[in-house]
């Protein structure tokens, strides 16, 4: 069974990691990867919120965005996305 999150128009998904005992996801459908964790149901709802937030407030560099701030390395999984300095 598949969970989808929505908010704000975007979705993301949630996985149960039963080796880190902790519930993580992704945002769906967007030209970079953003990812969020939590330990708790709510704290993930958050955490999907807040990155979906923090995507829409970041100029990450696509083609449907323009170009914005250059990248200057690839980052893993955060709860929230940072730019890079």
């Amino acid at each position: 069974m598949t969970i989808l999150l929505q908010h704000r128009g975007y979705y993301g998904y949630v996985e149960v990691s039963q080796k880190n005992n902790c519930l993580h996801g992704a945002l769906l459908n967007i030209e970079v990867p953003v990812h969020y964790q939590a330990d708790t149901a709510i704290g993930l709802i958050r955490a999907f919120q807040d990155a979906v937030d923090n995507y829409l407030d970041y100029p990450y560099p696509t083609p449907s965005r323009g170009r914005g701030t250059q990248l200057k390395e690839e980052f893993g999984v955060r709860s929230c996305p940072l730019p890079f300095g």
